[in-house]
């Protein structure tokens, strides 16, 4: 916590080089006084140390906190928490803000700038209820003493930002947290939480995570930040309007503007993606949000004071209440006064011929081509908001035809009139105003300014989230039993894509034709390399392979679908999981991209253990701890960690830990049987803690037993499911992942002589009604391709 009056510090020392201090010590004494209008904000960062801290947050808190910090009127103070123990954390975040924050070598103000940031910051694990209360007495505590005012009814704490940088999954749980302990409880500071997008992925779940948070927070402390609103071209969309209000209201409507075209195109594909694209999709990853709400600001009712924010969000909620929920084929038609009849056009892709997004204000033509060099016959009259691109020329930038009237401009943005051969969708740049801004700011820095100054009209609220998903929901539900339309990408065959707008405004596309032809062509003295079949099934189950990443995801859906229905039909899902390798891209894809798995309802109990303490890093629990447990909203009743060591030495037949799990399942399972079991499988082909060659794979009767590994493995003694409770289980699903695996896999497959005695996992053998998949991605089932 950094201070506007005389204190000191200590520094702290990690990995053998001292570094910015991350804890101030509590001050002894302090030899200032508290002024009227001195200021005191405490910032909490909850995820602190994840990727999107990472990437933006941390620099961006630097960004503000240097904006903001001021010597003597002005103090604050940082809180950075996440899952990780303290030491563990510090050392985590110091490595961050080494990273992160950095400034020229020459550069004395950023530097001192830097000082008193680290100074400012705090680490605090939070990951029980007793740590939430800590954190609150620690803040509270740091408060009073620091400036002498213990036991005092008033406080100089001016404001409290917290800020839930964790997966949707944890939203809500956390909330409730914050609600119990991290309200101001002196004075009467204001008190905002912002949360990241998605915000449901549907109106059903929308709706549910608004109910959610009703229960813990009022209308004015929630922040629904869709980072988009943060850039700097969409920031300034309704301060264009009014300031050119008077000279262009009169041009902002029907009678006037052909269209609106709201486009965000990208270059890149979707990386390894395809599973969570192919659910999430275009519609909930950009259409539903970004684009949607910069639709808001183009078309919505300017309000007379634009300083009334309560009049802003009303403002947007009654734009979105006058479209019609949208189909596959048609175009977004707002049925008011000012737009009746008018097209706004969202289009969206990836693998695409450039990166492009912007929002365009076309006054006539009436096609709309994806590449913008496309040479016009007629001179096209338009403004342009420019939000990103890869050119220079059109990134970050406003243009308005010099048709125009010219445009009046801020204090924070120049008018510029350039002259070159640069052409915006046939029109020359000369033939144009170009408005450009006077400094970068980056979208992140911009949205936490707007917590702090409470302008909730860059944010997403309640009615309109609600509002939007009522207008998409069809398209999704549509969209699902439709066709995608092919093409190849970066621009081979954009016009493919190119489309024109009908009278009765749905859109029928330029070519015909739906969908490519794909034809072999032989090439003198190339050899193409021969196309392998794909099995449906392997060893007579059914087999998904592909890329390692997509048949995570495939995987990672499968159980969320069987969780459902499992809680749906007995009212909890059970799981069991095992260590190694294999599993982790799972576990991290589990708790970060699925939001709505039920964890609430879960159990996760373990596959096999070694006879360690659960706190050895070579445990199977420990892993399962650290990249899913810690990670997820499960209760702690329902995490059930094998029981190797209790009283005497790890996995003693005297404590009979074997019988006490296997009691324990059937207690809680119904019928004995586990809901969903994953296993790996080692190169020697062991399943669980099965080995070849042992006695436990003849076990027949106890589902929990004893078992030895073979030689040359990380403690050989083990506890383990047996044949039995696994055979049993209703959903069983073997991952296989790796090049490594490859020569295992050719030998399961082609060796008929083999059985569950050399192989453990050939022992799986489920009944009718229960299922078997095997997850295998391509280089495991091929080999290097």
């Amino acid at each position: 916590m950094f201070l506007s009056c005389g204190f000191k510090f200590r520094s702290l020392i990690m990995k053998n080089v001292i570094v910015m201090p991350l804890l101030l010590l509590l001050v002894t004494s302090i030899k200032c006084d508290l002024k009227k209008d001195f200021k005191h904000t405490n910032i909490i960062l909850i995820g602190a140390t994840g990727d999107l801290a990472q990437k933006y947050l941390w620099r961006s808190l630097f960004d503000f906190f240097g904006n903001h910090y001021e010597h003597g009127k002005h103090a604050l103070s940082i809180y950075a928490s996440s899952r990780k123990s303290p030491n563990a954390g510090r050392e985590f975040l110091s490595d961050i803000l080494l990273k992160v924050i950095t400034c020229p070598k020459d550069d004395a103000t950023c530097k001192g700038t830097k000082k008193k940031f680290v100074e400012a910051i705090q680490y605090h694990q939070l990951k029980t209820e007793k740590h939430y209360e800590s954190l609150a007495s620690k803040i509270n505590e740091n408060i009073q003493s620091v400036y002498g005012l213990q036991g005092s009814p008033i406080s100089p704490e001016d404001g409290r930002l917290i800020y839930l940088s964790i997966p949707p999954s944890s939203y809500i749980k956390t909330i409730k947290m914050v609600d119990k302990y991290l309200r101001p409880v002196v004075g009467r500071p204001w008190f905002r939480v912002v949360i990241e997008k998605p915000f449901g992925r549907d109106l059903d779940s929308a709706k549910h995570l608004i109910e959610k948070l009703n229960e813990y927070l009022k209308e004015n402390e929630i922040y629904m930040a869709d980072h988009y609103l943060g850039k700097t071209v969409v920031r300034e969309i309704l301060p264009f309007r009014y300031l050119n209000r008077e000279s262009y209201e009169r041009l902002w409507n029907r009678h006037h503007v052909e269209r609106v075209e709201i486009v965000m195109k990208e270059k890149l594909d979707v990386q390894g993606r395809v599973n969570f694209y192919d659910d999430v999709g275009v519609i909930r990853d950009v259409m539903q949000n970004h684009l949607t709400e910069i639709a808001i600001l183009i078309g919505m009712e300017l309000p007379d004071d634009s300083g009334i924010i309560r009049d802003i969000l009303n403002n947007k909620v009654t734009f979105l209440q006058h479209i019609d929920p949208l189909t596959e084929r048609d175009i977004l038609i707002v049925n008011t006064p000012r737009w009746r009849g008018i097209p706004f056009v969202l289009v969206s892709g990836k693998r695409l011929d450039e990166k492009l997004s912007y929002v365009r204000l076309i006054f006539k033509n009436d096609e709309f081509h994806l590449k913008q060099t496309r040479s016009s016959s007629s001179t096209t009259t338009q403004i342009i908001f420019h939000i990103t691109s890869g050119n220079q020329l059109e990134l970050d930038r406003i243009t308005v035809s010099k048709q125009l009237p010219k445009p009046a401009t801020s204090n924070k943005w120049d008018l510029v009139e350039s002259v070159g051969n640069h052409f915006f969708f046939g029109e020359s740049i000369n033939n144009t105003y170009q408005l450009v801004p006077r400094m970068y700011e980056d979208a992140y820095t911009l949205l936490l300014e707007a917590t702090y100054l409470g302008q909730r009209h860059f944010f997403i609220n309640r009615q309109s989230l609600l509002m939007s998903w009522k207008i998409w929901d069809p398209v999704l539900m549509c969209s699902e039993k439709r066709k995608p339309r092919l093409y190849k990408g970066r621009g081979a065959d954009v016009d493919h894509l190119d489309f024109r707008i009908l009278s009765d405004k749905s859109l029928e596309f330029l070519h015909s034709d739906d969908v490519m032809e794909v034809q072999d062509v032989e090439i003198p003295g190339f050899d193409l390399p021969q196309i392998r079949q794909t099995p449906a099934t392997f060893h007579g189950s059914q087999l998904i392979t592909g890329r390692a990443d997509d048949v995570i995801a495939k995987l990672a859906f499968k159980i969320e679908k069987a969780a459902k229905e499992a809680i749906a039909a007995r009212g909890a899902f059970h799981m069991a999981l095992p260590g190694g390798k294999s599993p982790i891209p799972l576990f991290q894809y589990l708790s970060a991209w699925i939001p709505q798995f039920p964890w609430l309802h879960t159990h996760i109990w373990q596959v096999d253990e070694r006879c360690l303490p659960m706190t050895d890093v070579n445990s199977n629990f420990h892993l399962i701890n650290t990249k899913l447990i810690e990670h997820i909203p499960v209760p702690y009743l329902n995490i059930h960690p094998m029981p190797v060591d209790l009283i005497n030495e790890p996995c003693s037949v005297k404590d009979s830990g074997d019988e006490l799990y296997e009691s324990k399942l059937n207690k809680l399972l119904v019928n004995a049987t586990l809901d969903f079991v994953l296993l790996g499988v080692g190169h020697d082909g062991h399943i669980a803690s099965l080995f070849p060659n042992q006695t436990s794979l003849n076990e027949a009767n106890n589902s929990v037993i004893y078992s030895t590994a073979g030689p040359g493995v990380i403690s050989p003694k083990r506890m383990t499911l047996t044949f039995p409770i696994l055979n049993r289980s209703r959903l069983m699903a073997i991952l296989i992942v790796g090049v490594g695996k490859h020569d295992l896999i050719e030998h399961l497959a082609n060796c008929d002589d083999i059985g569950m005695t050399q192989y453990p996992v050939l022992g799986l053998n489920p009944p009718s009604q229960s299922e078997l998949i095997w997850y295998i991605d391509e280089k495991a089932l091929f080999g290097e391709l």
